[in-house]
């Protein structure tokens, strides 16, 4: 590990996102916004979403921030000062959220295999199913886009979406390992997924390979994590704390 940071009085931490440089974290208690330096951790600015409950954000391509506010199911477009700019109510919007390169914003929905779709200025243009023989409940909790790839974390399996044909194919999950947490996906396109109720994260080509599982040095309960390059940042749900890693 190379250093970490505990966020005071941040209640439990959800979301993360890398990019642009920035580093952002949001409470789902308290419903801020932790904008950091990726290298050193250091705090740039701290963003208050009054009477929001969090789940997840992403960092659109001019800075500005969007996240899902689950408590209310909607989606939140916010400056990186924190001026609120739009929200929209979104039916079932209470999970993960991602930016693709068109700054096209995808929204998981609870409790089944689709993603709304809304432009950047949060109208909704429908809704993408991505798993056609869906059990009663899927529980899929973060997905993240990469170019036009979106990666989308299930307790079954780890569900890649090209958006712009819609083909999908699926990662399955190593011996008696459960998804549905944080991903990221390196520069050669190698997938990490965070495994439940552990302190590891599996390690896949982008074809679904494993590679290897990759263990802390001590115990968390990850929710989030984000990769750049041979750095791994994750968030530790219970106990609001921020530990970044360099892969050997």
């Amino acid at each position: 590990m190379i250093n970490e940071l505990e966020l005071d009085h941040f209640g439990k931490a959800s979301g993360m996102t890398l990019r642009n440089h920035i580093l952002a974290v949001c409470s789902y208690t308290f419903g801020q916004i932790v904008l950091l330096e990726p290298e050193t951790l250091k705090k740039l600015t701290v963003l208050n979403c009054d009477g929001c409950t969090l789940f997840d954000l992403d960092i659109m391509s001019n800075g500005d921030l969007v996240s899902v506010d689950a408590k209310h199911e909607k989606v939140i477009k916010m400056r990186s000062t924190g001026e609120r700019l739009a929200e929209r109510h979104v039916h079932g919007a209470t999970r993960g959220v991602s930016v693709c390169m068109d700054d096209r914003i995808y929204v998981l929905v609870e409790g089944g295999p689709y993603i709304h779709l809304l432009d950047s200025f949060l109208n909704n243009l429908g809704t993408i199913s991505f798993y056609k023989n869906q059990p009663s409940k899927l529980d899929c909790r973060y997905l993240l886009c990469i170019e036009n790839l979106l990666h989308i974390s299930c307790d079954d399996a780890v569900y890649l979406l090209d958006v712009q044909n819609g083909n999908v194919t699926a990662i399955q999950p190593t011996e008696n390992s459960v998804y549905g947490l944080g991903i990221g996906v390196d520069a050669s396109d190698n997938v990490f997924v965070a495994k439940r109720g552990s302190s590891s994260v599996d390690v896949f080509t982008k074809d679904g390979q494993f590679l290897k599982t990759l263990n802390a040095d001590q115990q968390f309960l990850w929710s989030d994590m984000t990769v750049a390059k041979n750095h791994i940042y994750a968030i530790d749900y219970i106990n609001a704390k921020i530990v970044h890693y360099i892969q050997q």
